[in-house]
């Protein structure tokens, strides 16, 4: 009885050891409320790709900037949206912030460690240290203007009569993205949790990259709340900008 209970006490301290690591790992995260598990909270997503004729084209593009050319990403509200909603957009964005996770947790195959990005700016700097045919866009900013603007995030209260939380629509030409159009919706009554998330996923198509076949990655058709920009991902990434591109995205491993 003595070595059962010791054995019960144990596990139940690797249990307790496991969720706070990933509390704590969660709390490194700005904007991301703290708790010990992923919630069943799903979200939909759209992505399209128009080329300049108004077809699909075959081919997921990527953008063909100059090297350490900027991407300018300009946020508009049609309805009345709080600054801290806006604050959380430009986080999912902008921030570099990064924390190791047990891909177990993430429900990914390996059991090994792995680093996760809260925002796209921190993973695209991870990104552009491979070297790629391409210039990957780790150069990012919010703008307020429209002047220079090469993608535009609308943000909307009104839902969509399909029930898509967000819609991504980039415009091709000549093999390259020419540029793209987000749209979230139901803003105000997304948690700030799935409102990072939806920008997460709905930036990764802005950059090019398609629905992933992984159900428990950040770029599936329907997603996890939260999710954070993993390293298949960025994967992904230098892979489309090395011009190595096909109609698949896993994340499977």
């Amino acid at each position: 009885m003595i070595i059962m209970a010791k054995r019960f006490l144990a596990d139940n301290k690797r249990i307790l050891l496991t969720i706070t690591s990933f509390v704590i790992a969660l709390s490194i995260f700005s904007g991301v409320s703290i708790y010990a598990e992923r919630s069943q909270t799903t979200l939909k997503s759209k992505y399209e790709i128009i080329d300049l004729g108004g077809n699909t084209p075959g081919i997921w593009p990527a953008w063909h900037l100059a090297d350490e050319q900027t991407l300018n990403i300009r946020i508009v509200a049609l309805d009345k949206i709080s600054p801290h909603k806006i604050s959380v957009i430009k986080d999912a964005i902008l921030s570099e912030k990064s924390a190791d996770f047990k891909n177990s947790i993430m429900n990914t195959a390996s059991n090994s460690d792995s680093v996760f990005y809260n925002g796209w700016k921190g993973a695209l700097g991870e990104a552009s240290k491979q070297h790629t045919f391409l210039y990957i866009p780790s150069k990012i900013r919010v703008i307020d203007t429209d002047a220079n603007s090469d993608v535009t995030i609308t943000l909307t209260n009104k839902q969509n009569e399909d029930g898509y939380s967000g819609y991504t629509k980039s415009i091709e030409g000549s093999n390259m993205i020419q540029g793209a159009s987000i749209t979230i919706y139901d803003v105000s009554n997304l948690s700030n949790e799935q409102l990072a998330t939806i920008t997460r996923h709905e930036m990764g198509h802005a950059l090019g990259l398609a629905h992933s076949s992984a159900p428990d990655d950040l770029m599936h058709a329907i997603i996890m709340t939260p999710s954070f920009i993993s390293p298949c991902d960025i994967y992904e990434i230098v892979h489309i900008y090395n011009i190595e591109r096909s109609n698949h995205f896993g994340c499977d491993t």
